[in-house]
């Protein structure tokens, strides 16, 4: 039987525990890359030589930066998810030069 790849991306929510003890496991696992939000903000990790380093864009998103990313997270709750979505994708197609479907 085969084992399976790890994952390319691991999304942490990290409001009630904080996710620093599991993040040795997700380094045997070889998982590369590594999202951390804690409610305010996002933080990407990436895996460099078995340890999990703070880069500052994201390896799978090279130019969508954290920042942009948690507005939109919190714009949610203040507009809903539709709206938050609808404006995402917006800015998504403003600023990266995404086609709309």
């Amino acid at each position: 039987m085969g084992q399976e790849p790890p994952p390319d991306l691991v999304l942490v929510v990290d409001i009630t525990n904080p996710s620093d003890r599991r993040l040795p496991i997700y380094a045997l696992l070889k998982v590369p890359k590594i999202w951390i939000y804690d409610g305010y903000r996002l933080e990407f990790l990436g895996l460099e030589n078995g340890t999990y380093l703070k880069i500052e864009h994201s390896l799978s998103f090279p130019n969508l930066p954290a920042t942009i990313v948690v507005e939109f997270v919190q714009k949610r709750c203040e507009l809903g998810d539709r709206q938050a979505l609808k404006e995402f994708r917006q800015w998504l197609r403003d600023n990266l030069r995404i086609k709309k479907r």
